[in-house]
């Protein structure tokens, strides 16, 4: 067929006729595989958006166990705190230095106090 259309036509008409066969087929092969393609980015997009769904869950426990472990870590900051200021109250230092390091409390002649400029006895 494609010689006597060389014949007829000219080998010019020809190319035209043969590219417009090749783009027809490619148009007919196209058309076929349009509702595939469809089909694939559909769950293609399905399956994204199950996924981002799935990272939003799993990124939402590791901020609620991120959150109880700052508060377990507040709360034992309280307790030192506390602990800290039981151990540090006056009263307790003075019982601590004169029952176990059998220190006596300093008369007032005895108290000097350092400055940046001077030395002041009282």
């Amino acid at each position: 067929m494609l010689w006597i259309a060389k014949q007829l036509l000219g080998i010019d008409r020809v190319r035209y006729v043969k590219e417009s066969i090749q783009q027809i087929d490619f148009k007919e092969k196209s058309n076929e595989l349009a509702p595939f393609l469809s089909l694939v980015i559909i769950i293609f997009s399905l399956f994204c958006v199950v996924f981002f769904k799935m990272e939003i869950r799993r990124m939402g426990y590791s901020v609620l166990r991120q959150t109880r472990e700052e508060r377990k870590l507040r709360d034992f900051e309280r307790q030192q705190m506390v602990q800290l200021a039981k151990i540090t109250r006056p009263g307790r230092l003075q019982s601590v230095a004169q029952n176990r390091l059998t220190l006596k409390r300093a008369d007032a002649h005895q108290i000097v106090q350092m400055t940046d400029l001077q030395v002041v006895a009282e």
